[in-house]
Parts: structure tokens; C-alpha cells; sequence
């Protein structure tokens, strides 16, 4: 069964919070007041920290989104619109 749009934002959230703990996104983001409106130019990465999201998307949800499919002024809500998107096929 496919995730809300909920869910999947609720996971993208998740995502950036642990990438941020472990290091692989800028560490302000593991308590940052992040939520579906924020913009991903806001959160502060860098092309290598868009990357890790990408490819941590792609590891923990099985869902690929190509880099050329997301922009800076994307908000998270509109990535985890994405990823439904793709994960419906």
C-alpha cells in the first residue's frame, strides 16, 4: 500500500534530522523548525548535502528522484509530493 503524502513527509523530515545527527547535512538541521513549507534553499546544503538526501531517499524508501527533478525553491512538501509521485509510478 502506497504512503500518504503525510507519511512520505513525516519520513523526508526523519531523513534530514538523522543525516543532519550523523553529519551529512549541515548539524543545525537535527533541531531545526523544519516542516512542509520550508524551502529546501533554506535548509542550508550544499549540492553533495542535496546528493545525500537524494540517495537517502532513495536507500530508505526505495524511491529514486533524479537531482534535475528538485530545485531550490521546492519545499519539502513538494518533495514528498515527488517521491508519492514516483512511488506510484
Amino acid at each position: 500500500m502506497a504512503k500518504s503524502t503525510q507519511e512520505l513527509l513525516d519520513d523526508v523530515l526523519g531523513l534530514i534530522r538523522q543525516l543532519a545527527s550523523d553529519g551529512d547535512l549541515p548539524k543545525a538541521l537535527v533541531n531545526a523548525p523544519i516542516d512542509a513549507n520550508t524551502a529546501i534553499d533554506d535548509l542550508g546544503m550544499d549540492s553533495v548535502a542535496k546528493a545525500n538526501l537524494l540517495t537517502a531517499i532513495d536507500e530508505s524508501l526505495g524511491i529514486f528522484i533524479p537531482d534535475d527533478k528538485i530545485s531550490g525553491e521546492m519545499t519539502l512538501g513538494a518533495l514528498a509530493d515527488q517521491v508519492g509521485r514516483v512511488q506510484q509510478g
